[in-house]
């Protein structure tokens, strides 16, 4: 038979009341935390989330609706999210809907069968009528939820976003500084809500240097196929289609790799005959030659935004008023940039 709360404060030799404030990391004397801890252990004591959420209408459980698990941006979210939750003494339940709506809606079902407390949101492609059906049912279950990364039409939430127009602008600027005209770059998922702002920065660094951007030096990837050969196949049919770009921008870490990919295939030297700068290297870096100067998205300050939004709406019952937060991503310097 399972050890209880009454058990563990016997062995303590403390009330239960105080053995339930060392259950929820509240503040006890250290002599009597020393004591539960031993007890806890001796006694092989589990805590019974799913009892304890019927007796206190929460669950202390937090999912993570991710768009997919091969992509360094979202596997640093997920360690910092849970790390931070963890020390918010909430547990964490991830689930991949792998850039697929239909799977998106399944896993907002499944999420609502957890009882979860909240939800963060990452979104990845374009968002359909069946993003939006998940979302609506979540408000209507009433569970609250933090977007990050995208927004979505006729959702009003709270939103994390990097600020992509700023970083593009950023790289754009840096690059035509540099003397460079002919500078392409390379957006996917097709029409999802970043690939708009990072055009949008890219068009605005042109106009704020008094030029007029190449829209054909725009070049839209597939949804979901950026690991794949078409990818890097198109990628470097689109440097062939534009011999003298001399500068390439690549926002995102598989659009990273495919023209990494794709520079090299051609026989071109990056630093050299062709500007770079990726996004989120921080794991391959090291290992490239020249290192790449890239943008570094804030993971741990989008997770702590992201928490702090949502647990400020599950304390408030979702009584405030939406709000969207604007990260500053960092430009990352490295030998890849060239003054021509």
């Amino acid at each position: 038979m399972s050890a209880t709360i009454s058990d563990v404060a016997k062995k303590a030799g403390v009330s239960s009341a105080t053995v339930s404030k060392y259950l929820n990391r509240k503040k006890i004397s250290p002599k009597n935390h020393k004591r539960i801890e031993e007890a806890v252990r001796e006694l092989n004591y589990q805590v019974n989330d799913f009892a304890r959420g019927l007796r206190t209408s929460t669950s202390q459980m937090i999912g993570l609706l991710v768009p997919g698990i091969d992509n360094i941006f979202t596997t640093s979210l997920f360690k910092k999210t849970e790390k931070r939750l963890t020390d918010c003494n909430y547990s964490l339940v991830l689930c991949n809907y792998n850039n697929s709506a239909a799977a998106f809606v399944e896993k907002v079902a499944f999420i609502r069968q957890r009882m979860v407390d909240g939800v963060i949101i990452l979104l990845g492609g374009q968002t359909t009528e069946l993003i939006q059906q998940g979302l609506r049912e979540l408000q209507a279950a009433g569970i609250p939820f933090v977007l990050v990364n995208g927004r979505v039409d006729g959702i009003e939430a709270d939103t994390v976003l990097a600020d992509n127009v700023q970083a593009i602008y950023d790289c754009v600027t840096c690059l035509l500084q540099n003397g460079h005209r002919k500078i392409g770059m390379i957006t996917a998922p097709k029409n999802s809500y970043n690939m708009y702002e990072r055009k949008a920065g890219f068009r605005k660094a042109y106009h704020e240097a008094g030029l007029t951007a190449e829209e054909e030096l725009l070049f839209d990837l597939e949804d979901d196929k950026l690991w794949s050969l078409m990818a890097k196949e198109k990628t470097i049919s689109f440097l062939q289609e534009h011999p003298d770009l001399t500068a390439l921008v690549l926002p995102g870490y598989r659009l990273t790799i495919a023209g990494i990919y794709a520079i090299h295939h051609l026989g071109r030297k990056i630093g050299e005959d062709i500007a770079l700068i990726g996004y989120d290297c921080d794991v391959i870096n090291d290992a490239l030659n020249p290192a790449i100067t890239y943008i570094r998205l804030p993971a741990d300050e989008i997770a702590a935004k992201a928490i702090e939004l949502l647990l400020d709406a599950i304390k408030n019952k979702g009584l405030k008023p939406p709000q969207i937060i604007r990260v500053s991503a960092q430009k990352i310097e490295g030998l890849s940039v060239f003054k021509i």
